[in-house]
């Protein structure tokens, strides 16, 4: 089943998005290391060389993380992969739907932080990469499992705008300074910020959780035809 759903997911489109994403999340290293700067310069100077290279590639892939969750998702409702609900219940195609979705997010969350590191090596800039970026990535991935289950909640065929809208909101947020615990217990995204909560990683799993079986109960009772 998770192959099924995987191969529906990599047409034609979304394979030239996925070669062009890693293309971007490589080029997003290679710009931020001082290439061309004369190396004993960058080391004398390394304090001010790592804060900008691990604050630009944590911004940038923080946005490209979002718009790769929302592309892979977005067209999640197709007809292709209800009609297999003639023979198999509606709870297993939506669980090995997420499944699948997970697993995705999961490959993409090893590309970042393999890439993260190897092209500083190869460079000889190992010295710009941090062990907590790592722990920001999977931060990261916490947030786009929460973006993936709105998504898979509310968007449909005629409405692909919202997952839009969910992408768009939650760059916006990040963007700008705001640390609200009332945003975040509403809607537990950019998770990094609140780390210093109490049952912080009980109230995220168990937000997921419950996403997971709003999702189970409106694939279940919702009319296929009308989507």
């Amino acid at each position: 089943m998770i192959k099924l759903i995987l191969n529906h997911l990599l047409t034609k489109k979304n394979k030239l998005f996925l070669i062009s994403y890693l293309i971007i999340v490589c080029l997003i290293i290679l710009i931020n290391i001082p290439i061309k700067e004369e190396y004993y310069l960058v080391y004398l100077n390394k304090e001010y060389y790592i804060i900008i290279f691990n604050d630009i590639t944590k911004e940038l892939y923080k946005i490209l993380f979002i718009i790769f969750t929302t592309v892979i998702s977005i067209d999640h409702f197709n007809g292709y992969i209800n009609n297999i609900t003639t023979y198999k219940n509606r709870t297993y195609i939506i669980t090995y739907k997420f499944i699948s979705y997970i697993y995705l997010i999961f490959i993409n969350t090893l590309i970042l932080i393999f890439v993260y590191f190897l092209i500083p090596i190869l460079f000889k800039f190992d010295f710009f990469t941090n062990k907590e970026f790592i722990k920001y990535i999977l931060y990261l991935s916490l947030d786009n499992i929460i973006i993936l289950l709105l998504i898979l909640l509310f968007v449909r065929n005629n409405n692909k705008i919202v997952a839009y809208i969910f992408m768009v909101i939650y760059i916006f947020l990040s963007l700008i300074d705001i640390n609200s615990y009332y945003l975040f217990y509403l809607i537990p995204i950019l998770s990094y910020k609140y780390i210093d909560l109490n049952y912080y990683y009980i109230y995220i799993f168990t937000y997921i959780i419950v996403l997971f079986y709003l999702n189970i109960f409106k694939y279940n009772y919702e009319d296929f035809i009308i989507k």
